[in-house]
């Protein structure tokens, strides 16, 4: 478990997800995981991924109307890799900017 082991997690998704979910993540934040961070973003993001260490990155592109299976492309191409991460950033920065950030010490 990652967030046992101490490595850092963040996480951005949507304000509409199930609060049953957002229940799981306050039960893991109320286990004293300072190392788990979420942000919330208004809308669905256009391209859901997640990144390894910096070093692998996985990318999918779906519409929200899709019902199909959708390709998931995963790559440890650095320039691939570099774009991601920006990505993310890029997203969390937004998310914070607007104060956004789940807190679980309340």
């Amino acid at each position: 478990d990652p967030l046992q082991r101490g490595l850092a997690v963040k996480l951005i998704t949507n304000k509409a997800t199930d609060q049953s979910i957002i229940d799981v993540w306050c039960n893991l934040a109320s286990r004293k995981f300072p190392n788990l961070e979420i942000q919330l973003i208004d809308g669905r993001p256009p391209i859901n991924g997640m990144i390894f260490d910096c070093k692998t990155a996985t990318m999918c592109v779906r519409c929200t109307s899709d019902n199909e299976l959708t390709p998931n492309l995963w790559s440890d191409n650095t320039e691939f890799v570099k774009v991601m991460v920006g990505y993310f950033e890029n997203l969390w920065f937004k998310a914070n900017q607007k104060n956004q950030k789940i807190r679980f010490d309340q």
